[in-house]
Parts: structure tokens; sequence; C-alpha cells
């Protein structure tokens, strides 16, 4: 089957299909459903289902209905005056990013905003998921990330790394400077914070500069959640006096704590629409903004997403995400956690029937679907005593029905189930036919009656992915599903101008503060942890882009965290506590492609100090030259690897023109396994870590300038591993050392 273009997110199926077929009241204006993208629409359906419901009573409706204190943050379209245009219905325009608008909407002005002819599409959804594997982390392990061999003479200084997630501790150790002189978080968005009095935000409040931000101390979500310590831990943390350093330790530091699904008890119910992934486009804008006023490139990091889907739900989205990138902007965006999940359920021509069985933690299970032509969609309610009931729908139905929705239900012992389907063209191929499937039942999915969902039409080519559940091959012997693995790339992660993550695997065992060794049955060192998502995306490119540890990655932890929640259950992951100004804090082991994304954001933090106009696209390119390729029986790129293993160093001296202008015969392009270089002032130290003694290592140095001119040339050995550079002029220079050992043989880059 061909797939398409590309966008899309979680779906929070709330509308029922007599909710999109109700009769609107005398005097209401109908929404143009067809503008919006599928949460908006539900946002519209219940409004005016909720105005029908209120009617008029004493002549006044409900307060919530007339004033405009509830409001939604969406993505907008418009032809013509778009200021005219929001002016007339109420808006705000809170940005104008390319051609799209990010804008404050009430919500009783919804549809008629829509109504408006030079209103071309409004679009937002809610909400992403963080992509941490917290069970993974406590009863396994890999790689311990710590203090990765990073070039010397690059290490993020003057560059700003952004870092949008939730649940920071702005008072860890790991935000200043290695020797605590500086404090590196220069500016902080907390779109939760309720100190609003005042503030030029849309909502939270921003802080600046150190005194400022550790007065807040810690994002209003920090007592719930700690995602954002860690992965900023790991993209810019000095590691204060450890080993676990981050990747770009001496860069600026910009972060914007937004919201997720945790976050929604913290939300007043009137505001709830107000965060949605528009409200993290102006995060992204936020950190780029901060950049550029301060003349710096800016890469960000953004370890959350969900589900793509065929209707096109983030096409405005992924088209700000575009505008937003450029020369000295680039966006890192998590995979998914997805990898071990059969998410796709084909049927090819020829076959009659493929299905699976559908489960959730709760009493509802969206599904999305497409096919090239008219087929029957069957939900079967199965028992272990045989007997079967079933939900027969032809799509036929579906678009012949208003507003190309159509409901069936049947009721059993156990109560009502509903089968609700919405039909529209898929906005990846205009000729395939595309549905989003929801099933509402009595009791939480998953136990019995098993449901069972199948496309039907022996001549039709037909897929189902999930959108929210899971789809399941076992759950009664009676019916084997059909369903696999792949196309589970989470978006923004999908958009073609972001850099996805996916993540790699090592060592499979850890040992916590208590003492306890944590194991795991890993993959093969170096491989893609099982746990990744992989594409291609519902459109057919490739993704991830690139992938990076992400397994037992140790990191910052909260103080806050640790206090609110003692006994929490990842905290049984710390594998050191230490105190700090008063307050107990922690290094944690997580796992998940959020702890990749950072890896791969801070390694490009020291690309675009070495080259600060750099671009998504010059990102992709270093990727695609310098990749390690762990699986050498695939093709790269792929849908599990991209272009493969981040290789920070190799990559660097690619940006630098290195590889060519001194070749691979003067220059290796790995650093030494079994050596270390030490700059003290003017003098470079080679520090050999080798069992069998310094004098197996002697062997030849050699400095070079970096347009490829020998500087310095001499012998090491036992006795002579000190090399005097103070002839040279400040700047970076290329050094080679060359030994009979492969450990010990290797280069580097150092600053002077």
């Amino acid at each position: 089957m061909s797939r398409r273009n590309n966008r899309s997110k979680v779906y929070i199926y709330v509308a029922t299909a007599a909710m999109l077929l109700f009769s609107l009241t005398s005097g209401a204006q109908r929404a143009a459903y067809g503008k919006m993208s599928a949460w908006v629409r539900q946002i519209a359906v219940e409004q005016q289902n909720a105005r029908q419901r209120a009617g008029t009573q004493d002549g006044k409706q409900k307060t919530t209905l007339n004033d405009n204190r509830s409001r939604l943050c969406a993505l907008m379209k418009i032809d013509g005056q778009a200021e005219q245009v929001l002016e007339k219905h109420g808006c705000r325009a809170l940005a104008k990013i390319g051609n799209v608008y990010v804008a404050d909407i009430p919500l009783n002005r919804l549809a008629s905003l829509s109504a408006d002819s030079r209103v071309l599409r409004i679009e937002a959804r809610q909400s992403n998921r963080l992509h941490m594997d917290t069970t993974a982390a406590l009863i396994g392990a890999t790689n311990i990330y710590s203090s990765l061999h990073l070039p010397q003479a690059f290490t993020g200084r003057g560059v700003v790394v952004g870092v949008q997630d939730v649940g920071f501790d702005l008072t860890h150790p790991n935000f200043y400077s290695r020797d605590l002189k500086e404090y590196r978080i220069k500016t902080f968005w907390d779109m939760l914070s309720t100190d609003t009095i005042g503030s030029n935000t849309y909502v939270g409040r921003t802080y600046n500069g150190k005194e400022e931000i550790l007065k807040y101390g810690h994002s209003r979500d920090n007592l719930l959640i700690s995602h954002g310590t860690h992965t900023a831990g790991t993209a810019v943390g000095s590691g204060y006096n450890t080993d676990f350093r981050g990747v770009a330790w001496e860069s600026d530091i910009c972060l914007v704590n937004n919201a997720v699904g945790t976050d929604l008890v913290l939300i007043d119910s009137a505001d709830v629409y107000k965060y949605t992934y528009a409200t993290d486009v102006l995060g992204f804008k936020y950190m780029f903004d901060y950049a550029d006023r301060m003349g710096k490139p800016c890469v960000v990091s953004f370890s959350e997403g969900s589900h793509q889907d065929l209707r096109g739900d983030d096409i405005l989205f992924y088209e700000a995400l575009e505008a937003l990138s450029g020369p000295g902007h680039v966006i890192v965006a998590s995979a998914g956690n997805e990898g071990t999940q059969t998410s796709m359920v084909p049927k090819p021509a020829g076959m009659e029937k493929a299905g699976t069985y559908i489960i959730s933690e709760g009493k509802r299970v969206g599904v999305t679907a497409e096919s090239t032509d008219d087929m029957y969609i069957n939900t079967l309610l199965l028992r272990e005593t045989g007997k079967i009931d079933t939900i027969r729908i032809s799509t036929r139905d579906v678009f012949a029905a208003e507003d190309s929705v159509y409901a069936d239900s049947i009721t059993t012992a156990d109560g009502k189930y509903i089968v609700e389907i919405h039909g529209f063209n898929s906005c990846y191929d205009k000729d395939m036919k595309a549905y989003d499937i929801i099933v509402r039942a009595p009791k939480n999915i998953g136990r019995e009656p098993y449901v069972y969902m199948e496309c039907e039409g022996m001549d039709v080519d037909a897929t189902m992915y999930i959108s929210s559940g899971y789809f399941y091959n076992y759950m009664c012997s009676r019916k084997t599903g059909n369903a696999v693995n792949g196309h589970n790339i989470h978006s923004p992660g999908s958009a073609p101008s972001v850099i996805c993550v996916g993540a790699t695997a090592y060592r499979e065992r850890y040992t916590n503060y208590k003492g306890e060794m944590q194991v795991s049955n890993a993959v093969r060192p170096g491989m893609r942890a099982h746990y990744s998502s992989m594409g291609p995306t519902l459109d057919g490119r490739i993704k991830p882009d690139v992938v990076a540890p992400g397994t037992n990655i140790i990191s910052s932890y909260s103080s806050y965290y640790i206090e609110a929640n003692p006994e929490a259950e990842d905290l049984n992951a710390d594998v050191s506590r230490f105190g700090f100004n008063g307050r107990m804090y922690s290094w944690n082991a997580n796992t998940g492609t959020s702890m990749a994304t950072p890896i791969v954001a801070g390694t490009i933090a020291l690309w675009l100090q070495a080259r600060p106009d750099m671009t998504g696209e010059d990102v992709m390119d270093v990727l695609r030259h310098t990749c390690d390729q762990p699986d050498p029986h695939l093709d790269y790129p792929n849908n599990e690897y991209g272009y493969g293993a981040i290789n920070a160093y190799t990559g660097l001296l690619y940006v630098l023109g290195l590889d060519t202008t001194l070749g691979l015969d003067k220059m290796s392009t790995e650093q030494p396994q079994k050596a270390r270089f030490a700059l003290n002032g003017k003098k470079l130290e080679i520090v050999f870590d080798n069992e069998n003694g310094m004098d197996s290592n002697a062997g030849t140095l050699t400095i070079y300038s970096l347009d490829g001119k020998k500087m310095i040339s001499t012998n090491i050995d036992a006795n002579h591993n000190e090399v005097d550079m103070s002839m040279l002029k400040s700047g970076v220079y290329a050094v080679q050392l060359q030994t009979g050992d492969t450990k010990t043989t290797g280069s580097t880059l150092i600053r002077l």
C-alpha cells in the first residue's frame, strides 16, 4: 500500500455520533468541521451540544458558554487580513511563524470563526506523552552513560541548548559549571506557574537570571515527575563532582516546562484547552528567540510526542516547526517507546479478513484505518463459551451518513458496546479512504468478552493502526491476530524538518545506591533497544534518523521529587545520592528514547560550536556520512537505526572538514580507547590506561592546525609523555597519537 505525507498525536475521543448529528438550536452558527483537526472538531461539537442541552433557562445560557474564560490555543491558516479576522471573532494572535498563526481562541466563538470564509484551517491537539520506559530502567540495564570521550576542544560553549520537557529541579548542581562558579540556566519558562500577575507570556511565567530562577526553585509539576531534570542533565549537565557529565557541558541552558497528561491535574478546567501542541510551538519559539537575542546558535531537545494519524492533524504543526528551523536553529525529538508493541494490521488484497484484539486500560480504544475501496469493519465480542457478538459496519454507510459519521451498538449482559466510525480521505493520498474508529465499552477493554477488530474485503488493500489503547494478537485461543510491529514513530519526531532519535542499549546491569544489582536481558551491546519505535512514517518516509544510547542513562534527578515521593518506585534506580546546599539530590538511571534524544541534541551543540550556521539539513548530511552502523546485515538508512548510531567525534571531524584536509592516512577518525589527553596551560599530557604498562605505549604524537599543516611531531614513551605547545597561537588543533597498540592509537581536538 502506498503512503504519502505526514502529521500526528494521541486522540482524546469524547464526541458520540449523536453529538455530531444533532440539529443546532435556532440562531446558532454551524461549525465548518472540515477546516478543523479532529480534536478541535470534538471541542466545537461539545460546545454546540452543550448549548443545545442548556437551551435558554430563564432567558440565559450557562455562563461557561457565554463568557470568554475558556479558551483554546491553536494553530491557524488564514487567507487575507488575519488581524482583522482574529479581531472580529475575539481571538488574539500569539505568534506568527511563517504563514502559520498561533492564536488564542474563545471556545464560544470557535464555530463562527471556522465558518469565516477567510479561515482555511484550525488545528490543535492534546496531549504529549513522555518517552521514558521506567519499568525497563528498574528491572534492567545497559549502557551507563557517563563522561563520553568527547573532543576536548568542543564543549558547547557559545551555544544555547534548549530543553522543552516537564519536571525540572532548577537547583541541581548539574546545571552549574563544574567548579560551581557559573549558574548556566539563563532563562526558564514554566507554563504551569500560577504566578501570572504581570506576566507577559500566554500561560505561566518566565524567570530570568540566577537569583530569580533559583528563588523559584523548581517547575510546578516537579513534585510529580523528574523527567526534565534527567533529560536536561544528559544534554548539558556539568556532572558536578562525578563522571556523569552531559554532552555539551559548557553550553548555555534555556528551559521550557510545558504540559503533558501527567500535568492535567494541576491545570484549571477553564484553562485546559490552552495547553496544546500550539503552546509547544510557542515554547520552541521562546528558546530560539532567546538564542537569537544572544547571537548564538541553538539546538532544542524534545523528549515527548504522540501517535501519527491519517487525518492530517499536524499539518500546521509541522509547517510551523519547519519555519522555526533554519541556520543555527535545530529541533531534535524522540521516536517513541513502542518498538515492542504490535501497532499495525495489514490486510492485502486477496486476503478476505485481517484483524487483532484491541485492549485498553480504560473503557475506550481508538483505531485509525485506511483502504483502497469500501470494506466492512467488524468488531467481534468473543467469549470463552464460544458465543460471538458482532458489530458489522460497511464503510459505504459511513460515507453516506451526515458528516461521514456512523455509529452502531450492541447490548450484552455486560452492557452496551458502541462502535463509532468517522470517514474521510487520507491526508497522504486523496484516493485512499480513511477512518477513525472508536470503541466504547461498559467496562475496561481487555477482559472477557475479548474485543477483536478486523477489516473485511477480498479485493481491498487495507491497514489498521492503533491510536489509543493497544493491539494484541493472543487474547483468546479461538481467534489469532494479524498485528505486526512498526509504523509507530511518534510526532513531532515524524516531521520532515525534525531530527528523530531512536535508542540503542549496551550493558545489562548496574548497582543502585542501596547496593542492589539491577539486571535485565538486554539486546547485544550497541544494537537497537527493543522498546525504540520503528518506522516508516505513515506516508512511507524512513524514521528515525539516528540512534543513540538510551538504556540506563545516568543523569540528574530532582531533590524536590525525592522529598515529595520518598517511596516512589523509580527512585530504586538512583545510583547515588548526595547533599548540596542543604538538599538531597541523586543520580538516577532512566531508560527510553527520551534519554537518547538529549545525547543527540548535546552532540549537535558541539557541532554548532564548530559551525554555528548549521541547519537541520546540514545535520542530516553529517549523520549520513559519519554514523556508525551497528547491524552490518542492514542497508542504511533504515527504519530501525536511520543512518545509524551517532558518532560525536567523527561527526565533528566532518563538520570541520578534517576528514579531507588531513586525510585518514594522517589522522584517525576515532579517539583512543586507552589513552587520555590532558591540557594543563600550554602543556599537553598523554595519560595511558593500559594493563601492559607505559613502555608498550611508545609512539609518535603529531599536532596539526585545522588547515592541515603539521605543527609539532615528537616521540612519546614512558619517560616523555608531555608536549610543550607554548610556541603555538591560541586556537583549535588536531592531535594524532600513533602507537603499536590499536587501543592507544587515535586522535583528538584541543583548544589552546
